[in-house]
C-alpha cells in the first residue's frame, strides 16, 4: 500500500510504502504492516 504525507506547503511529494500481510493480519486478528520505504515522489 501506499500513504502520501500531508504537509503544510500542501506539495504531498513524500510517502511511506508498506505491505500488509495478510494472513498473519488474519491469524492475529490485527493488522500487521511492513514498512517497505520512505521517500520523495
Amino acid at each position: 500500500m501506499r500513504q502520501i504525507l500531508a504537509d503544510p506547503a500542501g506539495d504531498h511529494d513524500w510517502g511511506i510504502s508498506a505491505e500488509v500481510d495478510l494472513a498473519t493480519s488474519d491469524a492475529e486478528g490485527r493488522a500487521v504492516v511492513h514498512i517497505v520505504d520512505v521517500n520523495r515522489l
